[in-house]
């Protein structure tokens, strides 16, 4: 017996409400793509939709093709990663390097860069917009890695380790280690690692919601992007949720939810996991992360070896 002609036979003996309901969880595990689950506000929105909204993994491709477009004019931590990148004798290494918002600019600064993302997605944005970028920039060169922060190796050593968007707590503690082995293995003598942290544990001791309204485009469509930020400092972790609306003619003709998780760590804990590694904190920097003041605080911290 073939799988339809199983799938029906299953189905006669069931009352119509039973396969009604059986339909609509089936149709919603196709409609989620991801592990992660919504939580706090966007857990809400998403009872409201039920199966009719689609849930996605931020770092999917289509959750790639989002992330460019609600940071591509996120300046916050350039100005201070590119006045340490200035003099570096030799290339930077990018790590995360999404669709490019420190690639770019350290490109434009004259620095020979390796960007590297595991992402394949995002690796082709960047390629696009590296080749756009091109007539206006000469001189620096990018090379595009496809690789595992926590596992790569490369025939280079650095002057300069950037790891920007707070993008190392998109790993654990095991995994945070493994990432440090391979930064100090890939540090030049006299390199520098800059890395972007927040300091949600040391602030925060319930857990707590931050949700903004963007504007940007999806495709030849307009969209609106209804960013929730659910922190939970008991669990230790700080979930991000977009539902994004796409707006056509004045309608919305799509809904979307994408979803991540990550771990929420200390830049205190930070120092200490890096000095185990190896590598110590010689300097932090406060970041302005534009928003309201009692938004968590960022700090740009500054290793050597």
């Amino acid at each position: 017996m073939n799988s339809a002609t199983n799938s029906a036979a299953k189905s006669a003996g069931k009352s119509g409400n039973e396969q009604r309901g059986e339909e609509r969880r089936e149709e919603r595990e196709r409609a989620v793509t991801t592990a992660v689950q919504p939580t706090g506000t966007a857990a809400r929105i998403l009872e409201v939709f039920g199966e009719h909204l689609p849930v996605r993994d931020i770092y999917s491709p289509e959750g790639s093709r989002l992330y460019d477009v609600i940071t591509r004019d996120d300046h916050s931590e350039v100005r201070e990663i590119l006045r340490a990148a200035r003099g570096c004798a030799g290339p930077v290494l990018d790590l995360a390097c999404g669709s490019g918002r420190l690639t770019l600019p350290l490109r434009a600064l004259g620095q020979d860069v390796v960007a590297l993302d595991s992402a394949p997605e995002m690796l082709r944005i960047l390629g696009e917009r590296l080749a756009a970028d091109g007539a206006r920039r000469s001189g620096a060169e990018v090379r595009l890695v496809e690789g595992d922060m926590t596992s790569f190796s490369l025939d280079l050593s650095f002057d300069l380790v950037v790891l920007g968007a707070t993008s190392v707590t998109l790993l654990d503690a095991p995994s945070r280690a493994r990432l440090f082995a391979r930064v100090r293995e890939h540090l030049a003598p006299t390199g520098r690692f800059l890395l972007s942290a927040t300091d949600h544990l040391e602030r925060a001791a319930r857990p707590t919601e931050r949700i903004r309204l963007l504007t940007g485009e999806n495709g030849p469509d307009q969209a609106l992007h209804l960013m929730v930020e659910h922190l939970d400092p008991l669990a230790g972790t700080r979930s991000i949720s977009i539902l994004r609306q796409t707006v056509r003619a004045g309608e919305v003709v799509a809904n979307e939810l994408f979803v991540s998780r990550v771990h929420t760590v200390s830049s205190a804990e930070l120092s200490d996991e890096l000095d185990a590694a190896g590598l110590r904190v010689t300097a932090r920097h406060p970041l302005a992360t534009g928003g309201p003041g009692d938004a968590p605080g960022v700090v740009l911290l500054e290793c050597v070896r």
